[in-house]
């Protein structure tokens, strides 16, 4: 995933013998390097709006147990963003002052680490529709998506706009 700032790259690399890095590349200078190495999946990178932090799911390979935990480029480490969950915890966006992300349908505060999904606000919610790539609007007023009408015979698609609190869509 690209930065902000256009400057840098976050990937998921899949090594041999189950091993997985999570890369940095810089833009700028073309240098390139593996933030973590180990045996866990890392997928979905989001850069915080400052660039200091990496947010993503982490999830062992052949296990169906999810996490979303949070890279810090001053401290080299990761920590828990939320108790460990067999959904599939997709991350879309930052707030743009860096304090809530926004994680499939919800919004979840990074203060409330390592429990963020307990306190987590659901933005998003139509049982006849399946809901894709959610983003923030520049100024965090709305939110942006996709719509797809979830009935076997129908492809309807449409995107919609609703308040960054919830609410009607647009």
């Amino acid at each position: 995933m690209l930065s902000r700032d256009g400057k840098q790259v976050a990937f998921s690399v899949d090594l041999e013998a189950g091993r997985w890095e999570l890369w940095q590349k810089s833009l700028i200078d073309g240098r390139e390097a593996p933030i973590i190495t180990d045996d866990y999946d890392r997928r979905y990178p989001q850069w915080s709006p400052d660039g200091a932090k990496i947010a993503y799911m982490r999830s062992k390979p052949n296990e169906h147990e999810h996490q979303i935990m949070v890279w810090s480029r001053e401290s080299h480490g990761e920590e828990p963003l939320t108790t460990k969950t067999s959904a599939t915890p997709l991350i879309f966006d930052w707030s743009s002052d860096g304090k809530w992300l926004l994680v499939s349908q919800w919004m979840m505060p990074l203060a409330s680490a390592p429990q963020a999904d307990v306190a987590a606000r659901k933005i998003l919610s139509d049982p006849r529709y399946d809901l894709w790539q959610p983003r923030r609007s520049p100024n965090g007023r709305w939110i942006a998506f996709e719509g797809v009408a979830n009935t076997p015979t129908s492809a309807e698609s449409c995107i919609y706009v609703v308040s960054s609190e919830g609410g009607a869509w647009t």
